[in-house]
Order: C-alpha cells, then sequence, then structure tokens
C-alpha cells in the first residue's frame, strides 16, 4: 500500500518507478493500491505525470 497524504508534495521521479513495482506486485499475487486524501483532479493529474494504473483509494488526509 502507498499512503499519500500530500500529492503536492509527491517526488514524481521516484513515483513514476512505482509502475514496476506494481507490475511486480500484480504478477506475483500481491494486492498493491495507493491511499490518498487527495481530490479525483488531483489523482487524475498524478496518473497522467506518472502513468500509474494501480488503483486509487480515497480517505481523509487527518487518518494518513
Amino acid at each position: 500500500m502507498l499512503v499519500m497524504y500530500d500529492m503536492d508534495k509527491a517526488d514524481y521521479d521516484v513515483m513514476g518507478q512505482l509502475n514496476d513495482f506494481y507490475a511486480l506486485s500484480s504478477k506475483a499475487g500481491i494486492a498493491f493500491y495507493a491511499l490518498s486524501g487527495a481530490l479525483p483532479e488531483q489523482v487524475a493529474e498524478y496518473r497522467r505525470k506518472t502513468k500509474a494504473t494501480y488503483p486509487f483509494y480515497s480517505a481523509d488526509q487527518t487518518a494518513l
């Protein structure tokens, strides 16, 4: 699980490497997903920049 309480602080160079991690996890049958307090528009922008294909779930930033 990837937890991002504030996507604006994400290092997009590193975040792009998560796609490889997600692919390996999926191949091994291990679930991987992101949990974020971001708005849907922020998640869409993140996906566009990083080409992320893993699932995203939302939560209140305080909980994260």
